[in-house]
């Protein structure tokens, strides 16, 4: 039973949270040759160079001591002006947060504005790492499952799912694991409805520069009335290919980021000033990376999703950013755990259950295009063949 309303030691809480379902994965992949792994929520491209040569630079010349612990100065106006040049959305330097990536600046959100009880309206599937932060943190996720046909905000269960103990919403857009994108009217609707009933809004931007129909991406920042109660997370892993150097940022009202960078001040002081310079660098830099980038995920997901639709037993929508497809498993007969589990055992191709993106992910399958083109033909072959013994042909 979960005991998110009752006063919890550190212990307790730590044996509610569940082990990661990627873990899983690769644990049980362990011993199996020739994998192919379309489970990877990165890149697959190198860091650019001149991120690379901005890193070493700072790092020889000393950039190796404490800095604030709220970022950089200079890094916080970069990623302000960021915002405005690509989104249009104001953000002052004095509400920037420099984090170790965007999950940390999640963490450091829910961690110290849950009180226990305290409600987290999610729209599932959705990315399985909030969950578990919210349990961390004495909070109660509440799933709001997305409409199936277009992975649009279903808003009669949305208004069901707020109580009087409702906090927050959490919002992924570009979603991870669909790949859709909230429509701006179903934004202004979320601010709407978020301003009425006076909650706070995170929202998880990492892919918001991997777009591709909606080349005007807008995020829920554009809509002006929420912004008092509005914390963007964001970073530099996915759209510059810097997942392991772990550096991203939260927007958010400068009396929060104060509060937040004071606890960052405790916990780990700082982050790192030669890692931030590479993020500088990023910012400023040329930005033709992310556009060859985005132009292989286009070409991508393009030939995948056609090639799903044409295969029997899945059926897939064209997801709009981020480099997920989402496919729809038709076989009534076997969930998505056990499709998944099925095809690393017998085919060798590691891939991430839907459901464990939230009840909204049932009978669908997270397949990554961030990998070789030889890779996904070489996996969709295998899992024909497997769909193909399973419908007995």
């Amino acid at each position: 039973m979960h005991k998110a309303h009752e006063l919890m030691t550190g212990l307790d809480r730590l044996k509610e949270i569940p082990p990661s379902p990627i873990g899983r994965l690769y644990k049980a992949s362990a011993g199996l040759k020739d994998i192919l792994n379309l489970a990877p929520g990165e890149p697959d491209f190198d860091t650019p160079h001149h991120i690379l040569a901005a890193l070493n630079k700072a790092l020889e010349d000393g950039e190796t001591h404490y800095s604030s612990s709220l970022g950089l100065k200079e890094l916080r106006k970069a990623v302000a002006l960021h915002y405005k040049d690509f989104f249009n959305v104001e953000v002052d330097e004095d509400q920037v947060l420099i984090t170790h990536g965007s999950n940390q600046g999640i963490f450091l959100a829910l961690n110290n504005l849950l009180d226990p009880g305290d409600e987290v309206i999610m729209f599932t599937p959705s990315w399985f790492g909030y969950k578990p932060v919210v349990q961390y943190s004495q909070g109660v996720a509440v799933e709001v499952p997305l409409k199936r046909d277009d992975w649009s905000v279903d808003f009669e269960r949305f208004k069901k799912a707020i109580s009087e103990k409702t906090k927050m919403i959490l919002l992924c857009s570009p979603n991870n694991p669909t790949g859709s994108i909230l429509r701006p009217e179903d934004l202004a609707k979320i601010a709407a409805i978020a301003s009425e009933h006076e909650l706070t809004i995170i929202a998880d931007e990492i892919y918001n520069r991997l777009v591709y129909e909606e080349k005007d991406f807008r995020g829920v920042g554009a809509f002006q009335e929420i912004r008092d109660r509005l914390l963007i997370a964001n970073g530099f892993s996915k759209t510059y290919a810097m997942t392991g150097i772990r550096l991203g940022y939260l927007i958010a009202p400068e009396r929060i980021i104060t509060e937040l960078g004071r606890i960052q001040g405790f916990s780990n002081v700082c982050i790192s000033p030669a890692v931030q310079k590479a993020g500088l660098a990023a910012l400023t830099g040329p930005q033709d990376c992310v556009g060859t980038m985005v132009s292989t995920y286009d070409r991508r997901r393009r030939w995948l999703t056609k090639e799903l639709n044409s295969t029997e037993g899945l059926s897939c929508n064209l997801p709009a950013g981020a480099f997920y497809a989402f496919p729809r498993i038709e076989l009534t007969s076997i969930s998505s755990e056990e499709f998944s589990d099925a095809l690393l055992r017998k085919q060798h191709v590691l891939t991430v259950p839907g459901s464990a993106f939230g009840v909204g992910g049932e009978r669908y399958l997270r397949i990554s295009y961030a990998t070789s083109d030889d890779v996904l033909k070489q996996a969709l072959d295998r899992m024909r063949e497997m769909l193909s013994n399973l419908h007995g042909t």
